[in-house]
């Protein structure tokens, strides 16, 4: 069921939105970020972040070739959307400037050079605080199956997040993954789910405004189960299930599978979808063997 919503600050703390949002992705551009802004059936845009230039004529003069942190996918390193010019935009309506905008944000770190200085405009922007807006901070900060280094070390960057924002981090939500290749042959292990969970304490991550992992689709459904535990002892977190930009459509049946293992759970409101869904069951099947067979190739030779 949807989070009921606050009435007070005090009260925003541990009340993450509910799963089934509607998410935008990609928008590393000004006009993806209108068209996210100006669609009513969006609640929630992601974007990646990185160090680089910002070659938007508007800001030209200001920001020249100067490194700051940027809208842009690695391994882009110039955008026309800063992070500031992001924040502004998604933050109040620009034809009525008093009017804020509620969509939440998902800040996705590709480097942990840029978090620092991206929370630091967060934080002077007072966004945290903002009522009706959830800032999501991800980043992948464990391996996982397929992966032996994680993108972004865990401690440094909560430490990074916390240290920056101080209170106000009380105020986000962590989003916070493990670094994966969705042809792996194993799922994700108890092991793997064990190490997240002990971050996620060690930090006291619950005393924010929720924990989501987000847990790549082709590999959850080679085993659902093994997140049952950490759903059990922390009331506080949820599952976002996605498919990578780089990756091809994964079939319904494949997405009904989860669903279907889910629902025979008491987790299923505290698991959400990000998915492209192949739009036929026949091409559903061709995308799913054409992983199968990159798997082969990719771990047998």
């Amino acid at each position: 069921m949807p989070a009921s919503q606050p009435n007070n600050v005090d009260d925003k703390i541990n009340q993450l939105p509910s799963s089934r949002q509607v998410w935008a992705h990609s928008t590393t551009d000004k006009l993806s970020l209108s068209k996210a802004l100006e669609n009513p059936l969006i609640t929630a845009i992601e974007s990646d972040i990185v160090l680089g230039t910002c070659n938007d004529d508007e800001e030209e003069v200001l920001i020249g070739e100067r490194i700051q942190p940027i809208m842009a996918h690695p391994p882009s390193k110039t955008s026309d959307l800063s992070f500031k010019k992001f924040l502004e935009m998604s933050t109040y309506d620009s034809k009525i400037s008093s009017k804020e905008m509620k969509k939440h944000l998902k800040l996705d770190f590709k480097e942990i050079d840029a978090v620092e200085p991206v929370l630091q405009n967060v934080k002077d922007m007072d966004v945290c605080q903002s009522h009706g807006k959830t800032i999501f901070l991800n980043a992948d900060i464990l391996p996982g199956p397929g992966s032996k280094t994680p993108a972004i070390d865990a401690d440094v960057f909560i430490e990074t997040c916390i240290n920056t924002l101080g209170n106000s981090h009380e105020y986000c939500a962590y989003s916070i993954g493990w670094k994966v290749d969705c042809r792996s042959f194993s799922g994700y292990s108890a092991t793997e789910v064990e190490a997240m969970k002990s971050i996620i304490l060690r930090h006291n991550l619950l005393q924010s405004r929720g924990v989501i992992l987000p847990v790549c689709a082709r590999l959850l459904a080679k085993n659902c189960s093994v997140f049952d535990s950490i759903l059990q002892d922390l009331p506080a977190i949820q599952l976002l299930v996605w498919t990578g930009s780089g990756e091809p459509p994964i079939s319904m049946k494949a997405i009904n599978s989860i669903k279907s293992y889910f629902n025979s759970t008491v987790y299923a409101d505290r698991v959400g979808f990000d998915c492209k869904v192949a739009s036929s069951s026949v091409s559903g099947f061709f995308y799913d063997f054409a992983v199968k067979v990159a798997a082969i190739f990719c771990n047998c030779f």
